[in-house]
């Protein structure tokens, strides 16, 4: 499908034209508005902006209450605000489309690298930020503790047990194990993000495993995993 685009880089100027295979993927085609053909990478990118065409038949709406409302803001102080329904953490690109539907965008290709923070407007949650002034934080050092001493309570009741937990007493433990930590859980969430709050669990339980042995290693991974 061909469409009318403005290409802005992550080092600054921007580039009009159109493109017939734009997708959240490494590299897309473009054909400038001078009739150059060139490809663009991902990873130089900014920010896609998909122009909506007039004479095109009115799409349906989307549903809101399947995405994720977010505002982006770019390492460059831009920021922005829309609905996603495919970011992950683990990739680089994803989609937002417009709130306000008398905007030009019919929706735009971001770089997660490009962002300087991805908030979720649903709840106080910071999804995804570039490590800075979190890093050494002692109050960051103290949250951390907190949370790290209560996972280990909880990986203890599996040291030395030959079996893992089934899915019903998995569900019983992670629910106990919200109640305990859920304060604290999403002061962390808001501070330093949903991709921190991953790692630092992945952290914590792989290093369960040289403490607690294999068993509480892959109960703890079971339970954390309905925390994410």
């Amino acid at each position: 499908m061909k469409n009318d685009i403005i290409v802005k880089f992550l080092k600054g100027g921007t580039v009009r034209g159109y493109t017939l295979d734009v997708g959240a993927k490494d590299t897309f085609h473009i054909t400038t508005s001078s009739g150059d053909a060139r490809e663009i990478r991902l990873d130089e990118l900014k920010a896609v902006f998909l122009i909506k065409d007039p004479s095109a038949p009115k799409a349906a709406a989307r549903p809101a209450a399947a995405g994720v409302k977010i505002r982006i803001k770019f390492l460059d102080g831009e920021e922005l605000t829309g609905i996603t329904y495919d970011y992950n953490s683990t990739k680089d690109g994803f989609f937002v489309f417009p709130l306000d539907p008398a905007s030009d965008n019919e929706r735009i290709l971001v770089n997660r690298h490009a962002a300087a923070s991805i908030v979720s407007l649903g709840s106080p949650c910071l999804i995804s930020a570039k490590p800075g002034a979190a890093a050494g934080d002692p109050a960051r050092s103290k949250l951390e503790r907190k949370l790290a001493e209560r996972l280990c309570d909880c990986a203890r009741q599996f040291s030395g047990s030959e079996r893992e937990v089934d899915e019903g007493v998995c569900a019983s433990y992670c629910a106990s194990l919200r109640s305990m930590i859920s304060t604290d859980m999403i002061d962390y969430l808001r501070h330093y993000g949903r991709d921190a709050w991953r790692d630092f669990v992945a952290a914590k339980v792989n290093k369960i495993r040289g403490e607690m042995g294999e068993n509480a290693f892959h109960s703890m991974q079971k339970i954390t995993a309905r925390l994410m």
